[in-house]
């Protein structure tokens, strides 16, 4: 293993371990200070971090708010990536968009709403869908209904998507959605115990599968937050480095 000119850093001591204290085959580099062992592979991963400060990525920002609170935040936004979702949502959810209409059509009428003859109207065995069969298709399509909707929000994140993490006194916010809307998850900054990068294999229902990359928040509690999967490598890399700075975690 090729020890890097950014030598890691204890995470109690903040003092540069130095290369003679590395047990590569043990993953285990040894802080004199303080008489501690580390993880030599996450006190690299870590120095790699933090090196990424020195070189600000375009589409992520850091600034403070009203509050006093630090703000960190990266854009999801990737024009590419959104046209290519575009034309595979807007030719899923046209043909799932016919069957959705037949449905809504049958559910309206056998709820004795009159429709207008443009409504599409799906004979079954000659004669008008029943409840049964109406049911049936309404359940056949809801997975159908779940990824174009899912689509058209992959979609909408790459346009203008966002995760934006919030580090105040005792509270840490983070943020993924567009505008106001979007899912938040809240953390106390004093519990964080590691902050790191990590790809996990997730299997796909066909038998393969793929990497998955996001942040990793470790607290104390052994709890694991993780975002930032949808985020461009290199501003996903650069928001982990500013959240272990904002955090007190990263080299002094």
């Amino acid at each position: 293993m090729a020890v890097t000119s950014n030598l890691p850093s204890c995470p109690l001591c903040k003092r540069t371990i130095p290369a003679e204290d590395f047990n590569v085959s043990t993953d285990l580099a040894y802080c004199r200070s303080c008489n501690q062992a580390h993880s030599l592979i996450a006190l690299m991963e870590n120095a790699r971090l933090d090196a990424l400060l020195e070189e600000p990525v375009p589409g992520t920002w850091k600034h403070q708010n009203m509050q006093g609170d630090v703000v960190l935040g990266a854009s999801h936004r990737s024009l590419k990536m959104a046209a290519g979702l575009l034309a595979v949502a807007l030719f899923w959810n046209g043909i799932v968009s016919v069957f959705v209409a037949i449905a809504t059509a049958s559910t309206l009428k056998l709820s004795g709403i009159t429709l207008p003859d443009s409504f599409p109207e799906f004979k079954n065995e000659g004669g008008p869908m029943g409840w049964g069969f109406t049911i049936f298709l309404w359940c056949f399509l809801t997975p159908f209904i779940a990824v174009g909707t899912w689509m058209i929000i992959s979609f909408l994140m790459s346009l203008a998507g966002k995760t934006v993490v919030t580090i105040g006194s005792g509270k840490g916010k983070i943020f993924t959605g567009v505008g106001p809307f979007g899912r938040t998850k809240r953390f106390n900054p004093a519990d964080v115990k590691s902050i790191s990068v990590r790809a996990k294999f997730v299997a796909d229902s066909d038998g393969g599968g793929h990497q998955d990359e996001k942040i990793y928040i470790e607290l104390h509690n052994g709890e694991e937050l993780t975002f930032g999967g949808s985020l461009p490598k290199k501003r996903k890399y650069q928001l982990a480095a500013r959240l272990r700075e904002a955090t007190g975690l990263g080299a002094s």
